[in-house]
């Protein structure tokens, strides 16, 4: 990894993408990045933009600093692909972008074993992609509780764990639009650059028919309506999604997860998720 961005590989692009992805889903500031793995703000910059390959140094520091394994956000960048994992995708095409999960967090073990039913109900063949709403009042641990479970189910999802802010009741009212999750979602997938499809319909479908054999789960975090989830949902059998939101969504799923109604009811240590 030490050419120019200019004729980047799959593989090149394919870890910015991840390393994004990542950052995002914690809700790292590039300036938190940077103290974290004593790497430059603007050096992290210029290499999550795409215009300088990232040092596998600072791969090394970025895995540690977020929790992940740096052999596989290496793996991303080299030109040899690695061993494909048996009966999955190849390491290389395996998305893992939760974020960590709280240390503190009191279980709600009710909802955790309601949300392991999914995965259940996936394994023994009910067909189709199946879907949970997790809803409830902003501060009582929506995120901590779907994120804590995700990670206890992980390694029942063999072809990776896809995860996005949705950013439905953020303070700035800037809601993200589904298309530019997409984008993210196909390049942890990855889909290069000069694969994305350029009509507005298309990065869904594309989407959809990846998803389409694998075993993946989904966490769509703060959603604000239904409009903002159908474009991200997966239709194969072997996949889960997981929504967190203030709103219940009851036209996307019959049978909502519904969080703690008040934050007395879930305590999650000194700071509360919504």
């Amino acid at each position: 990894m030490t050419e120019s961005l200019d004729g980047a590989t799959a593989q090149q692009w394919r870890l910015v993408a991840e390393l994004r992805g990542i950052r995002e889903g914690l809700g790292m500031s590039l300036a938190e990045l940077a103290a974290a793995t004593h790497y430059s703000k603007s050096s992290w910059g210029r290499w999550l933009a795409g215009e300088r390959p990232i040092p596998e140094s600072a791969v090394t520091a970025f895995a540690a600093a977020c929790g992940r394994d740096p052999q596989l956000l290496l793996a991303l960048g080299r030109e040899t692909a690695p061993p494909p994992v048996p009966g999955g995708s190849s390491r290389a095409d395996v998305p893992r972008q939760l974020p960590g999960a709280r240390r503190m967090f009191a279980a709600r073990q009710g909802e955790l074993a309601a949300l392991t039913q999914l995965v259940d109900q996936r394994d023994a063949g009910s067909g189709g992609s199946l879907l949970a709403v997790v809803e409830g009042t902003a501060g009582v641990g929506k995120t901590a509780l779907a994120v804590r479970w995700a990670h206890q189910v992980a390694d029942r999802f063999r072809d990776g764990q896809l995860f996005a802010d949705l950013g439905g009741f953020s303070p700035d009212g800037r809601a993200v639009e589904p298309a530019e999750v997409l984008r993210g979602f196909l390049a942890a997938l990855g889909v290069p650059p000069e694969r994305f499809p350029a009509q507005p319909a298309e990065p869904a479908a594309m989407y959809r028919s990846l998803l389409a054999d694998r075993q993946v789960l989904v966490v769509l975090d703060n959603a604000h309506d239904s409009r903002q989830v159908r474009a991200l949902l997966p239709g194969g059998a072997g996949c889960v999604t997981v929504v967190t939101s203030r709103s219940r969504l009851l036209d996307l799923v019959p049978w909502p997860v519904r969080a703690a109604r008040s934050a007395a009811d879930l305590r999650v240590g000194a700071g509360r998720g919504g």
